[in-house]
């Protein structure tokens, strides 16, 4: 066994192969070592990412100390393993059940009353986890009362420093530190003074918990050992609200409701969600979200003016050979419907007649020429518009929350020009138009070009067709005056449809992602809309709610009602038509360090 616990922290699946050679012990009827090998057993498969299974075999171990099978001493290892995995896997409801358990069978078992404490300890726990702070702080007492001259009262006290420290009062909590230090739970000063005692103009906690995590508020902070924080925090710094931005499980599972369906291991979220550094619970907390806009977004407006610099970045990005290769993609649907046209032949039993290639060629060339057309008659040129710079402050504000840096202190008024923060917006803006103004450029030419491009090429099939197959050409279309039937809202609800699958994804692995809007009732690229997603509801019904962050709005969230049943997209709580909505391509990028807020 002593092999086994070497391997448990950096190789538990080795520490589980030792562990189950060591449970031999059940043939021959040895409860004590089956029972701890079980327990360790369940906490390597934790490790190794099999959290159902894990659980499985912990509360197996511990339905035989419940049964009174294992020995006080073996019953106390075999506890505390089964609440340290409920700890790593913030199952809190199994903590505090298995804790109740142990608790009746302290009262029933004589030789288990040692453990009485300790149960004691983790019920004082588990209530301050859950904002019980009262009843934790008798359960402390109570439990420093029974474990008195014994080591494990260390973490009676260090239970009562947190709980004191949670209050405010920051005298007894040090003291109560101390005392847990000498008891060997932690150090003989404990967190003290930096910790303690936030100080006028200090950032809290003064750096991350231990094993990573918010640096938090040292007056609200909550037991990072547990892996929990508070969902909000209102800490005071030398009387002033605190401009450091804490995060929560509990705000972060609300949005995961998935994952609070079954216990899931820190090391399964870390897979899941990527934070960098990858032991920073903080970074993790980031990347699950949510993204609160009253907390995350920038307080102005996207009401910044298009200069003349501004005016000329934009129009390389509607260059006439951008605009040529998004027209020939455009080409290509007419192209297929041409070549799969099959016109049915006058002649009895004879097969239906092909379209020759020529005339095909001849088509497609006048459907490129009306697509530019079409998508320079738009409008290009930014002057007019109102927002601005929309997608510049939706990358720049998720950039921003990624880092874990405040944003409240630049104030409701857009920054002044030149300054670091307008500069970097602007930046944004331009990497937001490199990677996504081709989208925007087809999209609004499909809805809006490309069903009047039909009727042209339709009428320009007709002129191109002579002899005996024009008649049957005409025949065919009758008095259909586009055959092509390409564009429109009806294709833009099909493509929005696939993004939207592509949208719940991301954000069911991101906090937030900037999309792309595309409005009905506005033609021009310029016109339409960058935003930041931060959630979404969706039954499978045909409806759905998405959360934004609209820039026009200031620190507040949007929410918008999108229906897909019908032949185009309706949505409501935009005070345009949308359209369309499409998942922007985005790459994250560290703001310069003059953005870093104190």
């Amino acid at each position: 066994m002593p092999v086994a616990l070497g391997f448990f922290e950096q190789d538990p699946a080795t520490a589980h192969a030792t562990f189950e050679r060591a449970g031999i012990g059940v043939r021959f009827g040895e409860v004590d070592l089956t029972a701890y090998c079980r327990a360790r057993q369940g906490r390597a498969l934790i490790r190794m990412g099999d959290t159902v299974g894990g659980v499985a075999l912990l509360d197996e171990a511990m339905v035989a100390v419940m049964a009174g099978e294992v020995s006080p001493i073996f019953a106390g290892f075999v506890y505390c393993a089964v609440i340290e995995a409920c700890q790593e896997i913030f199952d809190l409801r199994r903590a505090r059940e298995w804790t109740a358990a142990l608790t009746r069978c302290c009262d029933s078992q004589p030789g288990l009353v040692p453990y009485r404490g300790q149960c004691l300890v983790y019920r004082a726990e588990i209530m301050r986890l859950h904002g019980a702070w009262a009843e934790a702080a008798d359960e402390a007492q109570r439990a420093c009362e029974c474990l008195s001259g014994q080591p494990a009262v260390g973490m009676a006290f260090y239970q009562q420093a947190e709980l004191y420290r949670l209050r405010g009062e920051f005298a007894q909590a040090e003291l109560a530190y101390r005392q847990a230090g000498q008891w060997g739970r932690g150090t003989t000063t404990g967190p003290g003074d930096a910790a303690t005692r936030p100080g006028p103009g200090r950032r809290c906690g003064g750096g991350d918990p231990p094993g990573g995590g918010s640096p938090g508020c040292a007056a609200c902070a909550m037991g990072w050992h547990a892996g929990v924080t508070p969902s909000s925090c209102t800490a005071l710094s030398g009387g002033r609200e605190s401009t450091v931005r804490t995060y929560g499980f509990k705000a972060t599972m609300s949005r995961h409701e998935e994952i609070m369906a079954r216990p899931v291991s820190v090391r399964e979220l870390q897979r899941r969600f990527q934070p960098s550094p990858r032991s920073s619970t903080r970074e993790l907390l980031i990347r699950m979200g949510p993204f609160v806009a009253r907390e995350d977004a920038f307080r102005f407006e996207n009401d910044f003016p298009i200069t003349f610099e501004i005016l000329g970045d934009y129009v390389a990005f509607v260059a006439e050979e951008i605009v040529e290769e998004v027209a020939r993609q455009g080409t290509r649907g007419f192209s297929d419907v041409l070549a799969g046209l099959r016109i049915p032949n006058p002649i009895p039993f004879a097969p239906d007649i092909s379209l020759p290639n020529a005339i095909i060629g001849h088509v497609v060339e006048r459907v490129q020429v009306e697509l530019i057309a079409g998508i320079a008659d738009l409008g290009l040129s930014p002057m007019g518009t109102n927002y601005g710079r929309c997608g510049g402050m939706a990358f720049a504000g998720y950039d921003l929350y990624r880092q874990g840096w405040q944003v409240r202190g630049f104030g409701s008024t857009i920054p002044a020009e030149d300054s670091a923060l307008d500069k970097y917006i602007h930046d944004r803006l331009l990497d937001s138009l490199d990677l996504n103004v081709r989208r925007f450029l087809e999209w609004v030419m499909i809805l809006h070009v490309m069903p009047k491009v039909g009727e042209i090429a339709t009428a320009v099939l007709l002129s191109a067709v002579g002899g005996p197959l024009a008649a049957a050409l005409a025949l065919f279309i009758g008095s259909d005056v586009d055959i092509f039937k390409l564009g429109g809202p009806g294709e833009l609800l099909d493509r929005t449809k696939n993004e939207w699958q592509a949208i719940t994804r991301k954000l069911d692995d991101e906090a937030a992602w900037p999309i792309g809007v595309i409005y009905g009732n506005k033609k021009s690229p310029f016109k339409q809309h960058q935003v930041l997603a931060t959630d979404y509801e969706d039954a499978g019904l045909g409806t759905a709610t998405l959360t934004i962050w609209d820039n026009e709005d200031g620190a507040r969230d949007r929410t918008l009602t999108l229906d897909f049943r019908g032949d185009e997209l309706q949505e409501s709580g935009d005070d345009d038509i949308v359209k369309g909505i499409f998942l922007e391509a985005y790459a994250p990028k560290e703001p310069p360090e003059s953005l870093r807020l104190p």
